[in-house]
């Protein structure tokens, strides 16, 4: 996107009459500036060419700026902006300066050029105060805050957002009051204060519809999701964000487009949809990496990198901490951190000056005030040496704990190619020791059912044999399990499908479970479609998944509990559903349910022994088939586990289908 340059008072047309169309152009920009930023540059430039001042020409340039702000456009907004600085202190006028003076800091705040960004809102702060426009030092204010939350400086982030919106008030703007409730709403929400987040956001919200601002209103909307969010309704959150992404890419604004799309890929991530979550991160890196700006890059990478920690993808995890390193290095560095420490410094000897410049005007006597600045001057040379002092040992700690996190990073790496050799190691180790262990464990069980056949019925033997027979029976469950997630992670599993008959399937697996059922007084209940047709797929692994799901029913169901096996027909699909009445799975328990040696929070409601590989393997099974995996499920009020296979007459559109798009759904 380019923009006309070169903005030198001499291409100003003399002042006279205003041309026709002038001041509908400058208002139509105006009132189009906040939500259709492209319609409101194309009207900012027709008015500039038919300005007939110069200060008409600098009001239009403003909102020029304002819009290539919004767009992302932030080498072209500088421009115009230095040369609106220079113009507007040509001609002398405050107003305009202020307001050019804000826009500067909040494109350093976009380039996360912090310290520039604070030391552009300080001066135009003084410009403010200088004229006595509350709308201008509530703008400065709100600008001051934003970037000292984004710089990790909370507490002055509050005080100033607090400011901004006493002065709002007072100068009672609405659009300029709304943006200051969004912004303390963030800041609250960003300390974890949901109330308080809620009421101003809310408030804002309120605001942006009174004024029609589309893009206010989808602000609005992305921080109330996330506060749907922080309260646990991620599904009302996902919606929200999905509405306000609509309208930020309809509207072309790149960095809310990145903003949201890493935010819907952070939620997507905590409920377990991690490839949905890689989509949207990814459409977020494709959105913000033109826009220059190291803090926007450096949120993404950190969730990418959370993404595929999740995922196990330990070399793609590392790549992004290490991009995200790079980019909060480079926008928290030592020397930014120091100048912003030196113009907090700054700015409070100069409200405090400022202070002092009013009482002076109250004395009478001049030989008081002469006093009074010696002391002053005095003091503030004694603690500019001790400030002197104290920056030095800050710079020198500093290199030390940078020196210090060095050695940790390296020794990170380091202990991070250890893990992966060891799990390495580890796989191979539990494949030799479960084909060890297969024909002991196999004699063991064939000699328990001999000596339990052959000795008397009330005999110790006999019980010893069965209780011999069945731990043997157990072990060699948990050997087949080992040697299947080995399997699947090394990704040497073989299917050998077939179409068979789906409900003698399920009847030989719920008759196989019956015992367990009777034995904690559970009903355990089938349901098949009369109208079923062959299924294709391995008829063996089909039995382990359905054996997988209903043992981890019966296990987590109370004492006389209820399971149903439902078995239903849709058009391209086979849908299996198990339902129980357990305990259901909490938030955490749904981010890793399917996780190899997972422990979820709810224990086994009989003793039974869990390994936690039981949903791993029904899961990987799942996948191979080119089926589907969804949960349902609220704490307290059980789980349904639902199979998604492919009928035998579409057997090939599935085995056409690419693997990502058998993925899991979970629901809650």
């Amino acid at each position: 996107m380019s923009c006309a340059t070169g903005f030198s008072l001499a291409q100003v047309p003399e002042p006279g009459s205003a041309p026709p169309g002038f001041a509908v152009l400058l208002s139509q920009a105006k009132r189009l500036e906040a939500h259709d930023s492209k319609q409101a540059l194309v009207l900012a430039r027709a008015a500039m060419a038919q300005a007939p001042t110069a200060k008409e020409r600098l009001e239009a340039e403003l909102v020029a700026s304002s819009a290539l702000r919004r767009l992302g456009d932030y080498a072209e907004a500088m421009t115009v902006v230095r040369a609106g600085l220079a113009a507007a202190e040509h001609v002398a006028d405050d107003a305009l300066l202020g307001e050019f003076l804000y826009l500067k800091g909040r494109l350093e705040w976009s380039l996360a050029d912090y310290p520039s960004s604070i030391e552009t809102h300080l001066q135009q702060l003084a410009v403010a105060q200088s004229t006595g426009d509350a709308r201008l030092i509530s703008k400065a204010h709100t600008g001051l805050g934003l970037t000292m939350e984004s710089f990790g400086e909370t507490a002055e982030a509050a005080r100033h957002l607090e400011e901004a919106l006493a002065w709002a008030e007072r100068a009672g703007e609405v659009r300029q009051l709304a943006i200051a409730h969004n912004s303390l709403g963030n800041h609250f929400l960003g300390t974890q204060d949901v109330a308080q987040a809620t009421v101003h956001h809310e408030r804002a919200l309120d605001l942006r519809r009174q004024l029609g601002s589309t893009r206010g209103i989808a602000d609005s909307l992305n921080n109330l999701a996330l506060i749907d969010h922080a309260r646990g309704n991620s599904a009302a959150a996902l919606v929200r964000m999905d509405e306000a992404r609509a309208i930020y890419e309809r509207l072309d604004l790149k960095r809310y487009v990145a903003n949201v799309h890493r935010r819907i890929g952070s939620i997507l991530r905590e409920t377990g949809d991690f490839e949905a979550a890689l989509r949207h991160l990814q459409a977020g890196l494709e959105a913000g990496s033109s826009l220059g700006s190291a803090e926007v890059l450096a949120n993404l990478y950190e969730e990418l990198a959370r993404t595929h920690e999740a995922l196990a993808d330990w070399p793609e995890a590392l790549r992004f901490e290490r991009l995200r390193a790079e980019a909060t290095e480079s926008a928290r560095s030592v020397e930014a951190r120091q100048r912003v420490a030196e113009l907090n410094a700054r700015y409070e000897t100069e409200r405090r000056e400022h202070e002092i410049d009013l009482l002076r005007r109250d004395q009478a006597l001049q030989a008081a005030e002469l006093r009074r600045r010696r002391l002053v001057t005095a003091a503030m040379a004694a603690g500019l040496g001790v400030l002197a002092v104290m920056l030095v040992g800050a710079v020198w700690l500093q290199r030390v704990r940078l020196r210090q996190e060095r050695r940790v990073r390296a020794a990170t790496e380091d202990a991070r190619d250890r893990a992966e050799e060891a799990e390495a190691l580890k796989s191979r180790l539990l494949r030799i020791a479960s084909h060890d262990l297969k024909a002991p464990l196999a004699t063991l069980r064939a000699t328990a059912t001999r000596i339990e056949d052959d000795a008397p019925s009330d005999s110790v033997a006999r019980r010893l044999a069965a209780s011999m027979r069945v731990d043997a029976t157990r072990m060699d469950l948990l050997v087949h399990d080992l040697l299947d997630s080995v399997s699947i992670e090394g990704q040497a599993f073989t299917l050998h499908p077939a179409d068979f008959d789906l409900a003698s399937l399920c009847a030989e697996a719920v008759e196989h479970l019956q015992t367990v059922a009777l034995t904690k007084q559970q009903a355990l209940r089938v349901e098949i479609s009369p109208d079923l047709p062959l299924v294709r797929g391995d008829r063996e692994r089909v039995w382990q998944i359905l054996n997988n799901l209903l043992s981890n029913a019966l296990k987590f169901t109370p004492w006389g509990g209820h399971i149903e096996l439902r078995v239903l027909t849709q058009t391209q699909w086979i849908s299996i559903e198990i339902e129980d009445d357990g305990p259901g799975l909490s938030p955490g328990d749904m981010a890793r349910v399917f996780g190899p040696y997972a422990r979820l929070s709810a224990e086994p409601t009989g003793g039974e022994h869990s390994t936690g590989l039981g949903l791993h393997i029904a899961r990987e099974l799942v996948s191979l088939h080119r089926g589907r995996l969804e949960i349902e499920s609220q704490p307290g009020q059980g789980a349904i586990f639902r199979v998604l296979l492919p009928r035998a007459n579409s057997a090939e559109a599935a085995q056409e289908a690419p693997a990502d798009e058998g993925g899991d759904v979970v629901q809650t």
